[in-house]
């Protein structure tokens, strides 16, 4: 028997990565119930992959007209003279002749040169100084202007860059007016090699010019595709659904589901998340916790934690992030940013349970590489302490055959490492020879519209590409000497069993690219099963 007794009838946990909000509402497929989305989605591949005929010159989509008014408003910005000059004569001697898919959206030297990608980072969704947004004229944002033509957009989108300031937070000047078409910075050779010195020199304009032919581009494709405008309606649909009602709908689903969980780790979450969780019946049941770091929403991207009321005692709450990060070297601590890695302490009121534990959430980088460094700091912080730890994390662990040691985490390294601890466990049960695969718990794949093409995976290849999602990221981890996992299981759904479906997500139903990892914990002594009710889905 445990030093804690027998008579708690174990935590019921759930860790879920619920992803900032994606501006872009076409760059995943989804599972959507519409024919006609299916259809487009067929289209832009086939325009994309193989547009024949459709391969026109850029000049015919983003015409000669346009490229005149966007020299003017330039020039009447301030931009360097010289540079727009130099602009308009790459413009004439190499961009205009360029075919619109096979020179210039598939052209992997213009990728490499960054010359769309780059300002569309910084323009396609700015965030204002009250908390807004100002969305640039394009396909691939939350942007509810008139896209049903390039002659109806391109108004919008000069006026969006050199006409319509907007209001920002400044690190010099705290709240400042800035054209969008100012906010551009040059682009470095000396980190984007495949530029040469003269589109160094000119790459603040040159960058307009390609962002204006991009975003023409793509508005001319999905009419070309959707002639109906259908298209529009369906973008619509799926911002409100995964954009603008993202956090409304987050929440829902958590008080739906999750109400009656003792610990809700949560990952990858925005301020006004956060917020809304203040604002929540969250609020009433349980200790809606968030990093004390100033940048810990910055990117909002912070981890944190819903401890329930009636297991824990709130007013014990102590954060130990720091402590954790202490234990880190300086390569794993530039790997984090703030609001990544979130502990804390806290008494129990649960009979039965320890007196008091560290509970810790984590996002873990894209390859999973600062993964590892953060359980260890982890194991040794619970050792230091004398308290055991429960901790949920998107470890960003991938299936066998894509791991890659020191570039890409695997899931058996990841095991391995909890096993290393001797002091920890981890939810899954990999069967008695240890090998069998824990539940997936992402599956997403990028369509072709979005600005980096070479990441795109055809419809027919979305559940076998090496460049789909389709990982078990998501993990608890306890002190074995003290609990074991009961009940564990994923759900994408929302449906009456908390299931999982190997399908794309999120959908207009379930908004996130992860999976709620669900896992009752329960006290090591505690032989009796715990049954599976409604009540333990939750």
């Amino acid at each position: 028997m445990s030093a804690y007794g027998s008579t708690c009838a174990g935590w019921r946990t759930a860790s879920w990565n619920v992803a900032a909000i994606n501006n872009n509402p076409w760059e995943y497929y989804m599972d959507h119930p519409s024919p006609t989305y299916h259809a487009i989605m067929e289209g832009v591949q086939k325009f994309v992959a193989a547009p024949g005929a459709d391969d026109v010159a850029v000049s015919a989509v983003f015409t000669e007209a346009m490229m005149a008014g966007l020299e003017a408003a330039m020039l009447g910005a301030g931009i360097d003279a010289a540079a727009v000059e130099d602009t308009r004569a790459y413009w004439a001697s190499d961009l205009k002749d360029r075919k619109i898919m096979s020179g210039f959206l598939k052209d992997d030297a213009m990728g490499a040169k960054r010359l769309c990608s780059m300002p569309d980072r910084v323009t396609n969704t700015i965030g204002l100084a009250d908390g807004s947004v100002a969305c640039r004229p394009t396909v691939i944002n939350m942007y509810g202007g008139e896209l049903g033509s390039v002659e109806a957009w391109w108004p919008q989108w000069r006026a969006f860059f050199f006409e319509d300031k907007v209001a920002v937070v400044d690190k010099k000047a705290g709240k400042a007016e800035k054209l969008p078409a100012l906010m551009l910075s040059k682009i470095p050779r000396a980190k984007y090699p495949a530029l040469t010195e003269a589109e160094e020199a000119m790459s603040v304009p040159l960058q307009l010019v390609c962002c204006a032919v991009f975003d023409a581009v793509l508005v001319h494709m999905m009419n070309k595709v959707s002639p109906d405008g259908s298209w529009l309606a369906l973008k619509s649909e799926i911002t409100a659904a995964l954009s603008e009602d993202k956090v409304a709908k987050t929440v829902a689903f958590l008080e739906s589901g999750y109400a009656t969980s003792d610990v809700v780790f949560l990952q990858e979450c925005g301020k006004r998340f956060h917020g809304a969780l203040q604002a929540s019946k969250f609020s009433s049941t349980h200790a809606v916790l968030a990093p004390a770091a100033s940048g810990a929403f910055k990117r909002d991207q912070a981890s944190l934690l819903l401890l329930a009321k009636d297991a824990f005692d709130a007013a014990t709450v102590e954060e130990v992030t720091a402590a954790v990060e202490a234990q880190l070297d300086e390569k794993s601590k530039k790997m984090l940013a703030d609001g990544d890695v979130f502990a804390v302490t806290a008494s129990t009121k649960t009979p039965g349970a320890p007196p008091k534990v560290l509970v810790a959430s984590f996002h873990g980088d894209t390859n999973g590489l600062a993964t590892i460094p953060v359980l260890d700091a982890l194991a040794k912080t619970s050792a230091d302490l004398g308290l055991p730890l429960v901790f949920g994390l998107d470890a960003n662990a991938h299936t066998a055959d894509r791991a890659k040691p020191g570039k890409n985490l695997g899931w058996p390294e990841f095991v391995a490492a909890v096993e290393k601890t001797a002091s920890l466990a981890q939810c899954h049960d990999l069967g008695p020879d240890g090998k069998t695969p824990p539940p997936l718990s992402t599956f997403n794949a990028r369509t072709y519209i979005q600005p980096q093409l070479n990441k795109a995976v055809p419809l027919e290849d979305k559940a076998t590409s090496k460049l789909t999602d389709r990982n078990p990221k998501d993990y608890v981890v306890f002190d074995k000497a003290v609990f074991s996992a009961a009940d564990v299981g994923v759900d994408n759904t929302g449906d009456a069993a908390r299931s999982y479906s190997d399908a794309p997500f999120p959908t207009l139903a379930f908004p996130s690219d992860h999976g709620v990892l669900r896992a009752r914990r329960r006290p090591r002594d505690a032989d009796a099963p715990i049954a599976a009710d409604a009540a333990d889905l939750r």
